[in-house]
């Protein structure tokens, strides 16, 4: 069997795919111009990958319409329906704000969300650990050694 490495897409080239995806679909007054731009360049830094950035592009109607869902007064009701309605025949566009919140929530791993949550002095252990064990190429490492690295 033969493998293909292909090169990571740069940000026009995702931003073509997805323009041409939507147009194909018929769906053509969604998402706003600078909110694919911005999908796109995240993607093309990240990793580049097509199918990344078409996920995306895919949840953030479904992620838009959860956010009206949580809000469960009558009052909102009405709202929430009319931006479905609204949703549903493309004349709401999908913002920066909204695209950028998405992206987001996707990026973020229990694992980056424990990190995040980590005090500065436990990072710093943490990034000495990790600097023993790639030095070392031990996953055993003393403790002094961790301890020296990290002051």
């Amino acid at each position: 069997m033969i493998r293909f490495n292909f090169a990571p897409y740069k940000s026009e080239n995702l931003q073509d795919i997805v323009n041409e995806r939507l147009h194909a679909a018929g769906i053509t007054n969604v998402f706003a111009d600078d909110a694919i731009r911005l999908a796109a360049m995240r993607v093309s830094n990240l990793s580049g990958d097509a199918r990344r950035m078409l996920e995306i592009c895919r949840s953030v109607p479904h992620r838009f319409h959860q956010e009206q869902r949580k809000s469960r007064s009558n009052t909102n009701f009405i709202l929430r329906r009319a931006v479905e309605v609204a949703m549903a025949a493309g004349t709401v566009r999908v913002t920066t704000a909204q695209m950028n919140k998405v992206i987001s929530a996707m990026q973020m791993t229990p694992t980056k969300a424990y990190l995040w949550g980590c005090s500065f002095q436990e990072r710093v252990m943490l990034a000495s650990l990790f600097y023993c064990i790639r030095s070392s190429s031990v996953l055993a490492v003393p403790w002094a050694e961790v301890r020296a690295h990290g002051l």
